[in-house]
């Protein structure tokens, strides 16, 4: 039997390219606003990760809280994702996020739960009466995770039509990804705040992408440029507004306390102004003294 060698670039080039089976776009700030009032804690949670640090689904199921970092000055979480894998990269999540992470903590704390650096930032819904239960968290599974979003959209009304063709045959095709179009969200909201095409793609982790190995102060560049998004990120718009409020408490607390500091320079400028009068008033005292001295002819020196 004879083996054929076939061409497989003349072959895939007169076959065309394959159709994808689902869309490329993104959730609109208002469709994961709407998601968002059909969540309950932990949905919201997974909703809000994805929207707000652009991670993948497979990346935020292995995420643990030894891999989150709260920054104070920001309210925000800086995340590590894939720490041990080549693909390491970090990004953040936006106060708003950050927020309904740490009330999802206290509530499993509440049930008896052991926070600890091991522990899954997404967990298996449990029973609060089952004690038992809520003290052995078990990571959610990819086929929990895309049952438990795919319910939320159902619920908020926003399960997208699948496409129908000229033949009436429904094609599996559907304009936005149930989990990836969160993460599209998060691309646009960051191209809406005009950061660098690089920053971006390092933020997305995307793949190919030239990676420094980032350093301390690598990391607070990356951070400066996601500050710059987090106005198009925040969904509910009584955060939005919060955050600018203390953004200025913020802002006037640190002019009050420049105000303060220049008084006080103040102060001392004018007790130097005060001490040299007193210098020059003394001084021209002793130098009257010397002449009437030099005038009855004292020999003692002046000094």
């Amino acid at each position: 039997m004879n083996d054929l060698e076939l061409n497989w670039n003349k072959i895939h080039a007169y076959l065309g390219e394959a159709e994808k089976t689902v869309g490329d776009k993104a959730y609109t700030s208002e469709q994961v606003k709407r998601l968002l009032q059909f969540s309950l804690k932990l949905t919201r949670v997974m909703i809000l990760l994805l929207a707000s640090s652009g991670m993948r689904r497979g990346a935020l199921l292995t995420l643990r809280k030894k891999h989150l970092t709260y920054i104070e000055k920001y309210r925000l979480y800086k995340i590590t994702v894939y720490p041990k894998a080549k693909e390491r990269y970090v990004t953040f999540c936006m106060p708003e996020c950050a927020s309904e992470i740490n009330s999802y903590f206290d509530y499993r704390t509440s049930c008896d739960e052991v926070i600890n650096d091991d522990s899954p930032v997404i967990r298996y819904a449990f029973d609060r009466r089952n004690k038992a239960e809520a003290k052995c968290p078990k990571p959610v599974s990819d086929k929990g995770f895309k049952f438990m979003l795919e319910g939320v959209v159902q619920n908020a009304g926003l399960k997208i039509r699948h496409e129908v063709d000229p033949n009436g045959k429904v094609s599996q095709r559907t304009e936005i990804m149930c989990a990836h179009g969160l993460r599209k969200f998060f691309d646009t909201s960051l191209s809406r705040a005009r950061l660098r095409p690089n920053t971006m793609s390092v933020l997305m982790g995307h793949k190919g992408v030239l990676q420094h190995v980032y350093d301390k102060s690598g990391d607070e560049a990356l951070l400066e440029e996601y500050i710059r998004a987090i106005d198009f990120l925040t969904i509910d718009d009584e955060n939005r507004l919060r955050d600018k409020v203390e953004t200025l408490h913020d802002k006037d607390k640190e002019i009050q306390e420049l105000r303060a500091k220049m008084a006080k320079m103040e102060e001392s400028r004018l007790k130097i102004t005060e001490l040299l009068e007193v210098m020059k008033i003394a001084k021209s005292g002793e130098g009257k003294v010397c002449k009437d001295r030099t005038t009855q002819g004292d020999d003692r020196v002046c000094g």
